[in-house]
């Protein structure tokens, strides 16, 4: 029979990543399973990693309201469209930020340096095992944005159901004579100004879920493209030893 090594090895990396990258949710809990916990911690950074533009956002536009108070009382003649307009501008380089501030998914040095650990307590020697491992990375990432993409469809398809339905009971609602439709619109608005704010959670968590997800794989590809350059070195200078050694034998 034939062994599933590079299958089991693809495995065991994922789930060593998973817990190496976030050490603060590893301690033992006798009524929260590890597996949430360590959700727990890819969806709070995924919150973080959603939420960085807007500090700086928040941080410009404060500095800004502080220079625009500043002229004010110095010149006095500053229009309120200019100040609008000014910040708009300012405000909006936030999300045109350059690819080094962001194209990383919040990837750091020392997150790379845990998972080459990984890869080099598994013994791994050879490009060619490395290359079938970010194979079946590549295709569990895929799995994991087909699952991103069924929960935006379920929020999208129960957002669609309610507007439909509200519409139908809308219109039939119009059609009765000793019902006041003002007391039911004002109902209405509420329970959808409600929805809406389910909405926005819903939005919020499963795009937080996705920037987690994008953290661990794309920390996994960066490790392994590393580990290739590392291995690739290590060739070359066992190729130019053996060559040396050939050479003087």
């Amino acid at each position: 029979m034939f062994k599933n090594d590079v299958f089991l090895l693809t495995k065991k990396i994922l789930e060593e990543s998973e817990k190496s990258l976030l050490n603060s949710f590893k301690t033992n809990s006798k009524y929260i399973d590890q597996d949430y916990r360590l959700s727990a911690g890819y969806m709070l950074l995924g919150i973080k990693e959603l939420f960085k533009p807007l500090n700086k956002f928040i941080k410009i536009l404060f500095y800004m309201l502080i220079s625009v108070f500043l002229y004010d009382i110095v010149f006095a003649n500053i229009k309120l469209e200019n100040t609008i307009f000014t910040i708009i501008i300012f405000t909006s380089l936030v999300f045109f930020a350059i690819p080094s501030t962001y194209a990383f998914y919040g990837i750091k040095n020392s997150h790379i340096e845990k998972i080459l650990n990984i890869f080099y307590q598994n013994n791994i020697k050879s490009i060619n095992i490395l290359e079938s491992i970010e194979v079946n990375i590549n295709m569990l990432y895929a799995r994991s944005n087909e699952r991103i993409k069924a929960l935006k469809w379920i929020v999208s398809t129960s957002w669609l159901t309610y507007t439909i339905f509200l519409k139908q009971f809308m219109d039939l609602l119009s059609k009765q004579k000793n019902i006041n439709i003002n007391d039911f619109s004002m109902t209405n608005i509420e329970i959808t100004f409600q929805m809406l704010g389910y909405l926005l959670v819903a939005i919020i968590v499963i795009t937080s879920y996705k920037k987690g997800i994008d953290f661990l794989f794309n920390a996994i590809k960066f490790s392994i493209n590393e580990y290739k350059f590392i291995l690739k070195q290590d060739n070359d200078r066992i190729s130019i030893y053996n060559k040396k050694y050939n050479k003087t034998s």
